[in-house]
């Protein structure tokens, strides 16, 4: 699962947003992906950022919110850390 979310995120970097999309959709219904919430979260959040960059705005912020809470419930202060980056990131572009 990973490995595919580096794919995904690789293809964000060169603006293949689609195919991003399609990689983050499969994973984030996976089993291992709902058996490891921290992981999770993280597929959300760039699965967010890619409905972002396409405009899908509704469904972005639905994810992003979805991955916020994850992440709270984990106390992870870091991975808190890592989606306000995103959130910043798309607010300044």
């Amino acid at each position: 699962m990973t490995f595919k979310n580096t794919i995904a995120t690789i293809n964000i970097k060169m603006a293949q947003h689609n195919s991003s999309i399609k990689i983050l959709e499969s994973i984030t219904t996976s089993t291992i992906s709902k058996s490891n919430p921290s992981r999770k979260a993280r597929f959300l959040g760039t699965l967010g950022y890619s409905y972002f960059k396409t405009k899908r705005n509704s469904e972005e912020i639905q994810l992003m919110t979805q991955s916020l809470a994850i992440r709270k419930k984990s106390n992870d202060f870091y991975e808190v850390l890592d989606l306000i980056y995103i959130w910043q990131h798309i607010t300044n572009n």
